[in-house]
């Protein structure tokens, strides 16, 4: 073999390697690229999605109702939240402990959830508050759902402590409604409710002033 020759394949080889050597440079390259792609959809994740119900959190909570409140006042659209808590909760906790309250906590809302339309926005507001924020609907269709909801929780036996209830507050939008405001009202007759409750009344208060 003459030295042009041996060259000539020298140089072949080199370049074979180089363009093997840059293609697994190149898939490594698209794998890292893959993984933080995926990391990012997990922190993401993350960042909107309670870390014990695996509902949305408060966070992406505040952020979606503040967009179907510019949706509602923009298109003068339909819509009504339903804010909920559990009754004596805290008794759950002291009775028979932080555990059970916390299977308590995710059964209720593995249980709302599959009762919720698709379009619903369902999550976790803090402790054992909850928020449904249901776009394009009215206070009627609210009220249909609570009622649903409310049956099916007290149907339901949790694990632990058997059958619980929540109390239930619930408006529709009124133009000029604020993030802040569409969130006390409803928290406002929640107390009502429970206070009805309390005396011994077991009517709703949308039974007792519908129009409110």
């Amino acid at each position: 073999m003459t030295y042009s020759a041996t060259y000539v394949y020298v140089l072949h080889a080199i370049i074979i390697l180089m363009v093997f050597g840059y293609y697994f440079h190149v898939r490594r390259l698209k794998e890292d690229i893959r993984l933080k792609k995926a990391d990012m959809k997990k922190l993401e994740r993350l960042a909107s999605v309670d870390s014990l119900t695996l509902i949305y959190n408060r966070h992406m909570l505040d952020t979606i109702l503040m967009q179907q409140i510019a949706t509602a006042e923009r298109y003068r659209q339909l819509l009504s939240v339903v804010f909920f808590d559990i009754d004596r909760f805290k008794e759950i906790n002291d009775r028979h402990g932080h555990s059970i309250g916390d299977d308590v906590l995710v059964a209720l809302a593995e249980l709302v959830a599959q009762t919720v339309r698709e379009s619903d926005i369902f999550g976790r507001w803090g402790g054992d508050e909850f928020l449904i924020i249901l776009p394009e609907s009215s206070q009627k269709q609210a009220q249909r759902l609570v009622n649903v909801l409310e049956k099916k929780i007290f149907d339901h036996s949790f694990p632990g402590v058997g059958h619980v209830s929540c109390s239930f507050g619930m408006v529709a939008y009124r133009f000029g409604d604020t993030m802040k405001t569409l969130i006390e009202r409803p928290d406002a007759k929640l107390y009502e409710v429970k206070k009805h409750r309390g005396s011994g009344t077991r009517e709703h208060l949308w039974t007792i002033n519908p129009a409110a």
